[in-house]
C-alpha cells in the first residue's frame, strides 16, 4: 500500500496516517499470532477506562510497554467476555498491540489521558494508532455476547472479530 506523506501539510488531519501495517493477511494465522505475542520485541499500549497510557511532557507520546511491564497479566486476561491483546499492526517488523488494562494490578510509568484531549498533541501518526486502538478496545467491551444467540463471544483474528464460544448445551 502506498505510504501517506504529511510533508507539506500545514495542519494534518489528526486521526490519519498510521505508520502501522495492519497485517490483515496474517491475523488468521494462529501460529503467527502466538509467535508475535511471545516475541519480547512486541509492544503493548495499555488503556484504563478507555484512556491510553501517555508519556506526558512538552512532546507527549504513546507509552508503549514491553510484555514484561504487564507483569504476566496478559495470559489471564483472555477470557470469553474480556479480551486479550488486540493486534494493531507492525512497524519495522515489531508487532504493536492494545491492551485493556482495567482490572490489572500493574503500575505503569506515564499517565492515562482521555484520547480526544491528547490526540492533537501527539506526533503525526500516533493519533491514528490511538484512534484504532481505542475503538477496538471499546468495541470488544460492548460485544462480549452474541446479538443472535446470547452466548459469550471470544476475540479472533488478532482482535478484529468475535465469535460465539461453544457451550455444552
Amino acid at each position: 500500500a502506498p505510504r501517506v506523506s504529511l510533508a507539506g501539510m500545514d495542519r494534518p488531519i489528526v486521526f490519519t496516517a498510521s505508520p502501522l501495517d495492519r497485517a490483515s493477511a496474517r491475523r488468521g494465522d494462529a501460529a503467527w499470532m502466538a509467535a508475535r505475542l511471545a516475541d519480547k520485541a512486541s509492544r503493548y499500549l495499555p488503556f484504563r477506562e478507555l484512556k491510553p497510557l501517555i508519556r506526558p511532557g512538552p512532546a507527549p507520546s504513546l507509552a508503549w510497554q514491553e510484555a514484561a511491564a504487564l507483569g504476566g497479566a496478559l495470559a489471564g486476561q483472555d477470557t470469553p467476555v474480556m479480551l486479550g491483546p488486540v493486534m494493531l499492526g507492525l512497524a519495522a517488523g515489531v508487532c504493536h498491540f492494545a491492551v485493556d488494562a482495567d482490572g490489572l494490578s500493574v503500575e505503569f510509568a506515564g499517565k492515562f489521558i482521555d484520547a480526544r484531549t491528547i490526540a492533537p498533541q501527539l506526533p503525526a501518526g500516533e493519533a491514528a494508532i490511538l484512534a484504532q486502538a481505542r475503538s477496538l478496545i471499546d468495541w470488544h467491551r460492548r460485544h462480549g455476547f452474541c446479538s443472535t444467540c446470547g452466548k459469550a463471544t471470544a476475540p479472533r483474528q488478532g482482535g478484529y472479530s468475535r465469535r460465539c464460544v461453544p457451550s455444552d448445551d
